[in-house]
């Protein structure tokens, strides 16, 4: 049984490893304290403009 958890242990820390490999931040197109951003009228088109596409997730 120790040994069943050692194999889990390892094999938790090899794919968090992987995980994480892409440091590249996201660049939103939108950011507070501009003038784009204080156009924006209502908190659904905020929330719309924070989100990161799916395909960068």
């Amino acid at each position: 049984m120790k040994t069943l958890f050692l194999v889990f242990v390892n094999f938790s820390f090899v794919f968090m490893g992987l995980s994480q490999q892409n440091n590249i931040e996201y660049d939103f197109p939108i950011r507070p304290n501009t003038k784009d951003w204080q156009a924006i009228k209502s908190i659904d088109e905020m929330y719309a403009v924070c989100q990161i596409p799916e395909n960068i997730l």
